[in-house]
């Protein structure tokens, strides 16, 4: 069963056409120029079929999942989380050693965040984050072979969520989820109270999501209505979805953003959100929260942007065979060839003609 996006309200607590487009209006603080808003097309039996494919696929929670390893890194666990999460976006460039194993991108991000975490605690406390200098900051990552870039936006995103602890949440993140009664929906739910910060603003909600989705995990938070936790769409997850025909373009305009052109914060908000409803079907086969992490790293690996698609390469080996996070973070014996290749509309090659669209944003 297939069926066409083009903007009209999701079921739930999602945006409609009207909001994703003055949403966009309100963070490209300009007018828009264009006349014909992009349209999809989600082939649900397909994303049924690729999360029936990664269900089968055991994950390391200790990779995705880094925990405090000290009692009083414990009592701060849930605003390391938020922390962390809060300024997970545009991460890259960014390698660090952690444990002795070198790491990169979001990983380096949150493991070496955890390691700051039992060396002082009150770092992320929400007198901490309000009274972070953007020059503390960039000496967490001091002596990495690939430090921390945009510190001056990650620290006013951490100093806006130290005040908005202190000012909404009684200083800690259970303060929120007492007063939200567990609730994400609603005037008084979480996704609204979060909405509220610079770092969870985002009205498709990938971070709000990965944050909830996280916190779940690691049981330190179990939502009062768990029906409206969904996928935290990013870049990696709509480039698989478009590459294995989960979410096919139907217009002109549709086809230039699928193609890698550039795309304004209204168009951004409006793909991520058809990527939202390709996830519906999926949730019927597997949880999201499982399907979450596994869908995003074979978007950084198996089926990047920036390096050949695995199942375009002609011959073995696997181009990533030597650093690939997939299989460091499942121990999926994957043959070399991207997991996903069975029920993938690219089948054994081509899947680099597709691109997510340009967009440069510090939501995802």
């Amino acid at each position: 069963m297939e069926s066409v996006y083009t903007g009209n309200r999701i079921e739930g607590s999602n945006p409609s056409l009207s909001a994703l487009w003055g949403a966009g209006r309100a963070l490209t603080h300009g007018p828009l120029f264009i006349f014909m808003p992009p349209t999809f097309r989600v082939d649900a039996a397909r994303a049924r079929a690729l999360a029936g494919v990664l269900a089968a696929v055991q994950l390391r929670d200790e990779w995705f999942f880094p925990r405090a390893r000290s009692f009083s890194g414990r009592l701060y666990e849930a605003e390391f989380v938020l922390a962390w999460v809060g300024i997970c976006h545009r991460t890259q460039g960014l390698h660090a050693q952690v444990d002795g194993q070198l790491l990169h991108g979001s990983d380096a991000l949150a493991h070496r965040l955890r390691e700051v975490l039992d060396e002082d605690p009150t770092r992320f406390s929400a007198e901490g984050m309000a009274a972070l200098r953007a020059t503390e900051l960039s000496g967490w990552f001091r002596g990495q072979p690939a430090p921390l870039t945009r510190v001056d936006q990650r620290c006013a995103l951490l100093n806006d969520l130290g005040h908005w602890l202190q000012r909404e949440c009684g200083g800690h993140l259970a303060g929120a989820i007492t007063a939200a009664k567990g609730r994400l929906a609603g005037n008084r739910g979480l996704f609204a109270r979060l909405a509220r910060t610079q770092a969870y603003r985002d009205p498709v909600r990938k971070k709000t999501q990965l944050l909830l989705q996280t916190l779940r995990a690691m049981k330190l938070f179990e939502p009062a209505d768990c029906e409206h936790l969904t996928l935290p769409i990013d870049n990696h997850i709509v480039r698989v979805f478009l590459r294995t025909g989960v979410l096919q373009p139907t217009n002109e305009r549709a086809h230039e953003l699928a193609s890698g052109a550039a795309c304004t914060a209204a168009e951004d908000l409006l793909l991520r959100t058809a990527a939202l409803r390709a996830s519906k079907p999926m949730a019927t086969v597997a949880l999201l929260g499982v399907l979450d992490p596994l869908l995003w790293m074979v978007g950084r690996n198996c089926c990047r942007a920036d390096r050949a698609a695995v199942c375009s390469q002609q011959q073995a080996p696997c181009p990533h065979e030597t650093a690939c996070s997939l299989r460091a973070a499942t121990g999926l014996d994957c043959g070399l060839q991207c997991p996903l290749q069975s029920v993938c509309a690219s089948g054994g090659g081509g899947a680099d003609a597709l691109l997510e669209p340009q967009h440069d944003t510090d939501l995802y």
